[in-house]
C-alpha cells in the first residue's frame, strides 16, 4: 500500500485503512487461493479480539463474506475456556465476551475452538451454544 502511495496510484487520495488496507489484505489472500489452486485458504488472526492491531485483519476477513459469498467462508474462533480450581468449574464467561467483541465487528463464528485444562462436557458445550449462537 505504502508503495502504490509514493507511485500515485491512489491519485492523490488520502490512503485510509478502510478501503486501501483492507482491499490488500483480501487481495493477498484471493491471490494465495489462486495461485496455490486451493480448494481451503485458512488465515489465522493471532491475538486478542478487540486489540487495535488486528482490527484491520479482522475487518478484512468480515469482509471476505460478502465478497466470496457466505457458503465459502468459514469463521473458527479458537479461545480459552479456564478451569478455576478452587471452584472445581469452568467459565465461559470470557468465551461469550469474546464471541460478543467479534459479533460487534460483524464477525459470527461458525465454530468454536475451545482450549481447557480438563475436557468440557456436554453442559458447557450447550450453554457455549446457545450463548455464542454455535451449533453444540
Amino acid at each position: 500500500v505504502l508503495r502504490k502511495e509514493r507511485k500515485g496510484e491512489y491519485l492523490g487520495a488520502t490512503v485510509q485503512v478502510i478501503p486501501h488496507i483492507t482491499d490488500a489484505l483480501k487481495e493477498k489472500i484471493k491471490r494465495a487461493a489462486t495461485t496455490t489452486d486451493s480448494d481451503v485458504i485458512i488465515t489465522e488472526v493471532g491475538g486478542t479480539v478487540g486489540d487495535i492491531e488486528s482490527l484491520p485483519f479482522l475487518e478484512a476477513l468480515r469482509q471476505m463474506k460478502a465478497d466470496v459469498g457466505a457458503e465459502n467462508v468459514m469463521y473458527i474462533h479458537t479461545t480459552l475456556l479456564p478451569y478455576l480450581k478452587a471452584a472445581g468449574e469452568m467459565k465461559t464467561k470470557p468465551t461469550q465476551h469474546s464471541v460478543k467483541e467479534l459479533r460487534g465487528l460483524g464477525i459470527q463464528p461458525n465454530m468454536l475452538v475451545i482450549r481447557t485444562e480438563k475436557p468440557a462436557g456436554q453442559n458447557i458445550k450447550n450453554k457455549l451454544a446457545q450463548f455464542c449462537d454455535v451449533a453444540p
